[in-house]
């Protein structure tokens, strides 16, 4: 790959690392590619190829960056912003979309299983509580307080709660209503993607191999070796 073309994007996008590449699960398989803090604009990744040593490849599509579980989501072009990270998955994203991770994000994690881990770091589903609307009473807020964060509640509600307190837990402690809650915050997003190739194998070599990435022009962007 010597006289290829060198893309305008080198220097602009690195690969950190590659991971679980002696799997033979796509799901497990994933590299992570980083926008370094210093670079000025965003940069549109989808479109991009990634190929391996035997000339198999793979493109980075688009993305959702605010998914809904439960419903179809729209897609746009993926930009990563300065010190971005995007954790690119081999194989099918677990709720069919690529998204960005926001402070939500920790409630898909109950049901379903990512690589790596998403972190539980969601909100007090009480925090931003319509008690009016509920009539919410400290017996309910100190049970709801003791809850496990990013965690759909399935164990029988108490029977010293209030119906009104029964239907908060489950109208208010899941994934959808958090983001509803907390969509309008500054720090909402996090600075990780998480992108899937969908792919019904693994793309990388189990011992070693040679990571490329092309721009949508086909010019050389970066590459890592392992």
């Amino acid at each position: 790959y010597d006289n290829e073309k060198i893309s305008i994007f080198k220097d602009k996008i690195i690969i950190s690392s590659v991971n679980n590449a002696p799997s033979k699960k796509p799901t497990l398989e994933y590299i992570v590619i980083k926008a370094p803090n210093s670079n000025k604009n965003p940069i549109n990744i989808s479109g991009w190829k990634l190929l391996n040593s035997a000339g198999d490849f793979s493109y980075i599509e688009k993305a959702s960056k605010l998914p809904y579980i439960g419903k179809i989501n729209d897609t746009s072009s993926l930009y990563l912003n300065p010190g971005d990270k995007a954790i690119v998955v081999s194989g099918e994203s677990p709720i069919g979309v690529s998204f960005q991770e926001n402070i939500c994000s920790g409630y898909i994690e109950q049901f379903q299983d990512f690589t790596p881990s998403i972190t539980k770091e969601c909100p007090s589903a009480i925090e931003n509580a319509d008690y009016q609307r509920y009539n919410l009473n400290s017996s309910c807020i100190n049970f709801i307080d003791s809850l496990p964060r990013c965690k759909i509640y399935t164990d029988e509600i108490p029977n010293n709660l209030s119906r009104s307190c029964s239907n908060f837990i489950l109208n208010n402690i899941n994934y959808n209503s958090c983001v509803d809650v907390n969509k309008n915050k500054p720090n909402f997003y996090k600075k990780i993607w998480r992108v899937y190739l969908n792919r019904n194998r693994e793309l990388w070599s189990d011992k070693n191999d040679l990571v490329r990435i092309y721009d949508s022009s086909d010019n050389l962007i970066t590459t890592k070796s392992y």
